[in-house]
């Protein structure tokens, strides 16, 4: 775009500043690169020289064993942890990461705190502060120009949208528009957790690196999670284990397991089957190279000591060699542990095992109330509703943890409970070891512990290591035995799956399937709860409480049905401007915004043959000065100058024509 007419329609703005904006706009970031990256815990290798590119723009997972070092790899791409070798070579842009920890000190409120991501714009708020109170005594020119400037890179980088963009970021992830003004500091862990991940996605960061993103979230919000991701146009690196999660937003999978890193095409099912497929021909043909060392090793026995034979005896000695190395470099099937165990047959119990009628619960102040629901004996019941509506409380006061605000709970006479809760871990001794916190949370002997324990992956001197030392998931597999171990009829499990990898997750699942007592449970992953439950009871934030028959799929068709709300419904991404109306009003918006990418995408391409064009003119002035002399290549440069000139005009023009078109339709 020609300086001059730049400055006729922005006069506010530094020319200089826009052309370098606009040259990193339109330049090609780079892929991250590791090369010959190596990291060692001990003497084992976590990463083993390896060389990877994560492909740029495409939604990567992360997967592999507890242990494998996923987390590691994460840590080292952000800079986080060093690697012992090699390189990670890293574009230039802005990189994104989920951090372990909340923000120590965070701003007075929640909505403060998600807007303070945007360091920029805030810095840009405070220059055009400064210049209107300078104004208000002395209203020059400069001073006036300061506060032009300052407003105008505020107003183009979305400034004025930073409040209700950080709103919509903060309700998609379940925090309610009247929590806004609380503190941080009044929040629990997980939810001061949701805080740094809205901030993460209101900077919209080019590389966003994400571990376990979804762990503290329920089932409503890692909907509308999984929404903003797909909708994100950055580069994603990410571990979960949740299986469904990793299906839906995969386009890549990178598997770390035994120090090595491999890249595949697709999502985890893709992956698994390319897997499988590998194995196969691996296994077929070091069957066939193991068949042809055997025929040629016969030659070599039988003719070997034969002066005759010997040269031919020793080619295929050689032979034999080297097709042994190619057999050595065939991928082989890594032997991956996984817990086994099967929860006992339940002791007898009458057919209700629970009911609620009219309850209430809370703590200081009710959270829900009128709730009615009843269990029969091998029920296995889902809780679902959004974070803060009271599934975790319900939970507890059945328990009898908390007491409920009011209602009745009736438990069966033989009701046998094991519960499970978040917090689980708090319950336990970091101090003892696994087995002593066993033999201390159930009634079993040390024999029976240990061999429990076996089944969840602790082995040998494994039951003699202190919890303090363990990871998340191994602590989280002490959890569960130690209910295992109660031998209950009646089981309530309070987000079992936080922290299991997914061969675990599987075991967990199959185990719960066969169980043959009752189950009330919350998860927010809904493959897991598709698998298990035979009965969905919902939550809303109004306070309605109603029991369906069937898993997850089935309640949102029944709920449809019986006109009640359908609490997976998520709220529409900040960017998305098509509006919940009628099915043409939505045809017409989605044609309109097709139609605005297209614009968008002409734009940025007019935009580059200006930068080019006013470059090529600006050369062709230079060159003038060298050629003053030489009329010949005067005229040559006069009817270049002439032709630029001309088609710098009509970029213009079109620039402007597409400018407009882009605002209507944004007004639309």
């Amino acid at each position: 775009m020609g300086k001059n007419f730049f400055q006729k329609v922005f006069p506010q703005i530094d020319y200089l500043e826009y052309y370098s904006i606009l040259s990193r706009k339109n330049l090609v970031i780079p892929m991250i690169r590791i090369e010959n990256l190596s990291k060692h815990f001990g003497s084992r290798a976590i990463i083993d020289e390896q060389t990877l590119h994560f492909p740029q723009g495409e939604r990567i997972a992360i997967v592999g064993p507890n242990g494998a070092g996923k987390t590691t790899l994460l840590n080292i791409l952000c800079g986080l942890d060093a690697p012992d070798g090699g390189l990670v070579k890293t574009p230039p842009c802005r990189l994104g990461y989920l951090p372990q920890e909340p923000n120590t000190q965070p701003k007075a409120t929640i909505v403060e705190e998600c807007e303070s991501a945007r360091s920029d714009l805030l810095a840009l708020k405070t220059k055009m502060s400064e210049a209107l109170e300078r104004m208000e005594d002395h209203h020059d020119h400069e001073t006036l120009h300061a506060f032009e400037h300052a407003e105008s890179a505020y107003r183009l980088a979305g400034g004025y949208e930073l409040r209700s963009k950080a709103e919509k970021i903060l309700v998609g992830l379940g925090f309610s528009a009247t929590r806004f003004i609380l503190n941080p500091r009044q929040l629990s862990g997980g939810w001061r957790m949701r805080i740094e991940l809205a901030k993460l996605f209101l900077v919209e960061p080019d590389v966003l690196i994400l571990d376990e993103p979804t762990n503290h979230l329920d089932l409503p919000s890692l909907l509308w999670v999984e929404r903003f991701l797909q909708s994100y146009r950055g580069t994603l690196l990410f571990v979960s284990h949740d299986r469904s999660l990793l299906n839906r937003l995969a386009t890549y999978t990178v598997r770390i397991a035994s120090g090595t890193l491999k890249l595949y095409t697709g999502n985890y099912d893709a992956y698994v089957t390319q897997e499988a497929k590998e194995y196969s021909i691996a296994e077929n043909t070091s069957k066939n190279l193991e068949k042809q060392i055997q025929d040629l090793q016969t030659f070599v026995d039988r003719f070997g000591a034969k002066a005759t034979k010997a040269a031919q005896a020793q080619s295929k000695r050689k032979l034999i060699a080297k097709l042994e190395e190619e057999k050595a470099l065939l991928p082989q099937r890594t032997r991956i542990q996984q817990m086994k165990f099967k929860l006992p047959d339940p002791l007898p119990c009458e057919r209700m095992v629970c009911q609620v009628q009219n309850g209430a619960i809370g703590y200081k102040e009710t959270l829900c109330k009128g709730i009615d629901f009843s269990l029969e004996k091998g029920q296995k019941v889902a809780l679902i509703g959004a974070n803060g509506i009271g599934k975790s409380t319900l939970l507890k006061t059945i328990v009898g943890v908390i007491e409920k605000k009011g209602g009745t709970i009736s438990l069966a006479p033989r009701a046998s409970i094991a519960y499970f809760a978040q917090d689980q871990l708090l319950i336990l001794d970091p101090h003892a070891s696994v087995l002593e916190n066993l033999l201390a949370q159930s009634p079993v002997g040390e024999n029976e512990a240990r061999k429990i324990l076996g089944g969840f992956l602790f082995s040998k001197d494994d039951v003699f290591k202190p919890l303090r030392v363990l990871s998340g998931g191994e602590k989280n597999r002490v959890g569960l035995a130690c209910i295992l171990a109660k031998k209950a009829n009646f089981l309530l499990l309070d987000e079992p799956t936080n922290h299991l990898d997914m061969l675990s997750i599987d075991c967990l699942t199959q185990a719960l399937v066969d169980y043959n007592g009752t189950l009330l449970f919350v998860s927010h992953d809904r493959a897991f709860i598709n698998s298990i439950c035979t009965h969905t009871f919902v939550m809303t934030e109004k306070g309605e409480s109603m029991m369906f028959e069937g898993n997850v799929d089935d309640y949102e068709r029944l709920a449809e049905i019986a006109g009640f709300p359908n609490v997976l419904q998520t709220e529409k991404l900040p960017s998305s401007p098509v509006s919940e109306t009628s099915p043409s009003d939505y045809h017409d918006a989605k044609k309109q915004e097709k139609e605005l990418r297209l614009l968008l995408k002409k734009k940025d391409k007019v935009e580059a043959e200006l930068l080019q064009s006013q470059k090529e003119l600006d050369l062709c002035e230079q060159e003038f000065l060298k050629v003053f002399q030489d009329h010949q290549a005067i005229r040559e440069l006069g009817i270049k100058k002439e032709k630029l000139s001309r088609t710098i005009e009509a970029l213009e023009n079109e620039w402007l024509s597409l400018t407009e078109r882009i605002e209507n339709l944004r007004g639309k």
